[in-house]
C-alpha cells in the first residue's frame, strides 16, 4: 500500500487475506469479485495468464510453496495456476519479482511488480 496509487490493481486467487491488506482494486482471478472473470468461463481455476495481463495490473500475486520460486525446488512447489505464470513469456519478461511472505507454514505469497514500474521493496510479512 505504501507505493501504490489509488489506480494501480492488484492481480491475485485470494480475494480475502490479500483484499484485506491491500486498499487499491483488487482483479479476483478466482471470479469471486471479478465478474469479468466468470462471464469469460475462466473462473475457480481456469483463469488463462492472458486475461489476467489484459487487465495491466501493477502487482500480480502467485503462490508457491518455498520463498523463491526460482531456486532450486521453488517451481516445483508451486502450484499448477502459479505456474502457468512462470510459463508465459509475456509475464517473465514484464514482471520482476518483488518479494515473497509465508501466510501459512511453507506457503507463500510471491509478489511480482510490473517493471515499467521502479520496482520498490516491500515489508516481509504480509500486513507490514
Amino acid at each position: 500500500n505504501s507505493v501504490a496509487a489509488e489506480q494501480d490493481i492488484l492481480a491475485c486467487s485470494d480475494i480475502g487475506r490479500v483484499g484485506y491488506y491491500y486498499t487499491g482494486r483488487v482483479f479476483d482471478w478466482w471470479g469471486l469479485a471479478s465478474p469479468e472473470v466468470v462471464a469469460r468461463n475462466e473462473s475457480l481455476g481456469r483463469i488463462r495468464p492472458e486475461t489476467v495481463l489484459s487487465q495491466r495490473p501493477r502487482f500480480i500475486v502467485l503462490y508457491s510453496g518455498g520463498p523463491d520460486i526460482f531456486g532450486p525446488d521453488g517451481l516445483t512447489a508451486m502450484g499448477e495456476l502459479s505456474a502457468r505464470f512462470i510459463h508465459n513469456e509475456e509475464f517473465m519478461k514484464n514482471y520482476g519479482v518483488v518479494g515473497s511472505y509465508e501466510f501459512a507454514k511453507n506457503r507463500y505469497y510471491v509478489l511480482f511488480q510490473n517493471r515499467s514500474y521502479v520496482m520498490t521493496p516491500t515489508p516481509t510479512n504480509v500486513g507490514e
